[in-house]
C-alpha cells in the first residue's frame, strides 16, 4: 500500500477521493448505523481490507470485535471529525470552482462594458459631428436667406409701402 508520488503526481492519486466519499457517506449515518463491506467493494483485490486496516489503526473508524464473522464497522468521534474536515473540503473545492467560473463570467461581462463604453464614445464623437454640423447649415442658411433677400429687398419695401397706401 505504500506508494510514494512526487508533488506533480498527486492527480493520479484516487485513493483520497474515494476515502473521502466513503467517510462522508458515514458520517450521514453517525452515529445510528455501522457499515460493513463498503471500503472493502471500493478497493481491488485486498487493498480494501488494507485501506479499512489502516483506517482503524488511525482511530478514524472501530471495528467490532464480537462480530469476526463480518467485520462491522462505524465512525469514532475522531472519525467524526475527519469526516467533516473532508465534507469542508468538497465544499471548499466546489467553491474555488464555483469562484473560477463566476471569475470568468466577470471578465467576459468586463470585456462586454469595454465594448459598450467603446460604442458610447463613438456615438458621443458622432453626435458631437452632428451638432456641429448642424450648427453650420444654421449659419450657411440664414447667410443665404439674407444674401437672397438683398437683392429683392427694395420691391419687397415697395409692396409695402403700396399695400399701406391701399389700406
Amino acid at each position: 500500500m505504500e506508494n510514494s508520488y512526487r508533488g506533480d503526481e498527486l492527480d493520479k492519486v484516487e485513493m483520497f477521493e474515494t476515502i473521502k466519499e466513503i467517510m462522508i457517506d458515514f458520517l450521514r449515518g453517525y452515529p445510528a448505523h455501522v457499515y460493513w463491506g463498503i471500503i472493502e467493494s471500493r478497493f481491488e483485490g485486498n487493498l480494501g481490507e488494507i485501506v479499512r486496516d489502516k483506517l482503524e489503526g488511525d482511530g478514524l473508524i472501530e471495528i467490532d470485535k464480537a462480530r469476526l464473522s463480518q467485520k462491522l464497522y462505524r465512525l469514532t468521534p475522531e472519525g467524526v471529525y475527519f469526516a467533516v474536515s473532508l465534507s469542508n473540503l468538497d465544499y471548499s473545492e466546489k467553491i474555488a470552482e464555483y469562484s473560477k467560473e463566476i471569475s470568468n463570467y466577470e471578465k467576459r461581462v468586463l470585456k462586454y462594458n469595454q465594448e459598450v463604453l467603446r460604442h458610447t464614445r463613438e456615438t458621443q464623437e458622432f453626435n458631437r459631428r452632428i451638432i456641429h454640423l448642424t450648427r453650420l447649415l444654421i449659419v450657411i442658411g440664414s447667410m443665404a436667406l439674407i444674401v437672397g433677400i438683398i437683392p429683392i429687398l427694395p420691391n419687397i419695401i415697395n409692396a409695402l409701402k403700396n399695400w399701406l397706401a391701399l389700406n
